[in-house]
């Protein structure tokens, strides 16, 4: 059985005794005050099990995301620490006693580990982590999350020593995706006038012409919908840069020379 297997397996176990349901209703109770509804209360309990279901998902996608782009070695020992922690019965707040309750500082765990091993500005997976962690910092309190930190320390200190590695292998799979894109022949002034030559008129004489793949923006545009934890949904357009040399291609009437 893996590991993400194997959470979901305490997940489905804890949730099927009807008494764990309990202190988790209980906490949620003590930490949002006495005006808060008992529906409210009940939608905070939904929350906090949907982020426990979510997380064996999200570590799936991450891995899968790392195998497919030959990052799986780097970001391995991360996740293998996030899952042996959320699967360890006796830590910080034991689920063999608190039973749901018990798993939320795992859950906090892991999504620290994937949260940093999300690099910026292409990260392996696209997911908000923000509204979660912060629910469960509220949720968790300030003692449990400061007896938290020393396994968040080791955390960071795991991908510090991986940094090095994932930035080399970045930089190679750059260089490699670079040497095979074809490049453009870079753009040469236009020579003085020769006797006995007359100007280009597809460039008027430039010795370039407008890059017809970019249309003479330098770069391609590209969007995708995301969704956050809140089911919102929201446009975000991305932009790569064009193979040519700022929305200029060398003239293939006159080489670009300008004249012919």
């Amino acid at each position: 059985m893996s590991q993400t297997a194997q959470i979901r397996a305490i997940i489905a176990r804890h949730r099927a005794q009807g008494h764990d349901a309990a202190p988790l209703a209980t906490a949620l109770r003590s930490r949002m005050g006495s005006r808060a509804t008992p529906a409210e209360v009940d939608e905070a309990v939904a929350f906090c099990r949907e982020i426990l279901d979510a997380v064996p998902v999200l570590i799936d996608r991450l891995r899968e995301a790392a195998g497919r782009q030959g990052l799986a070695g780097l970001i391995e020992p991360m996740l293998a620490h996030a899952e042996s922690y959320f699967v360890d019965p006796v830590d910080r707040l034991p689920e063999t006693l608190l039973g749901e309750l018990g798993l939320l500082d795992d859950a906090y765990l892991a999504l620290n580990a994937i949260r940093m091993v999300q690099v910026e500005p292409d990260p392996l997976i696209r997911i908000d982590l923000g509204p979660p962690m912060t629910f469960l910092e509220q949720v968790l309190g300030e003692s449990t999350l400061a007896r938290l930190k020393a396994e968040m320390a080791a955390s960071e200190r795991l991908l510090l020593r991986e940094a090095a590695r994932w930035k080399a292998a970045a930089d190679e799979q750059r260089r490699r995706e670079a040497a095979r894109r074809p490049a453009e022949a870079p753009l040469r002034p236009a020579p003085r006038p020769t006797p006995g030559r007359r100007m280009c008129t597809a460039c008027s004489g430039l010795g370039s012409a407008t890059c017809g793949a970019c249309a003479g923006y330098g770069y391609h545009s590209s969007g995708y919908t995301r969704v956050d934890w809140q089911g919102n949904a929201e446009y975000v357009t991305e932009r790569t840069p064009c193979s040519c040399s700022g929305g200029q291609v060398v003239c293939r009437s006159c080489g670009g020379s300008g004249y012919v």
